[in-house]
């Protein structure tokens, strides 16, 4: 069990620096931003992943503290459940806005589509 807690480390030290190096080479993808806030929150690192998150919401022009398709799994790993749970019932009324693929961060799993109505791009 420890060894495997130190490749888990390793990985994420790995997906981290990629993540930095596309940052670098466009600043101002809220794409990136959302994959460093994922980062920053898988292993707890709730104020990192929160500031992240708000830039990224900034860029993309999503309303401060609201979940959307493409941060939902964030606020999930936040565990800011209020949020997620917000989201969904959004998307369960009315006109849904956006088409999700769901998936469980496993390696053997397939990923489950949950189409809410019209597709459109969950990312900006």
């Amino acid at each position: 069990m420890a060894g495997r807690q130190k490749a888990a480390v390793a990985e994420w030290r790995v997906a981290l620096r990629i993540v930095e190096q596309r940052r670098i080479r466009n600043p101002h993808a809220a794409g990136n931003l959302a994959d460093e806030a994922m980062l920053d929150a898988l292993p707890g690192e709730r104020a990192a992943a929160g500031d992240t998150l708000r830039i990224c919401g900034q860029l993309s022009r999503q309303p401060a503290g609201r979940a959307s398709g493409f941060s939902w799994t964030i606020y999930a790993a936040l565990g800011r459940k209020t949020e997620v749970a917000d989201f969904f019932a959004d998307q369960l009324k009315g006109k849904p806005t956006v088409s999700l693929v769901i998936t469980r961060h496993s390696l053997a799993s397939t990923p489950v589509s949950i189409d809410f109505g019209r597709s459109r791009a969950c990312r900006p």
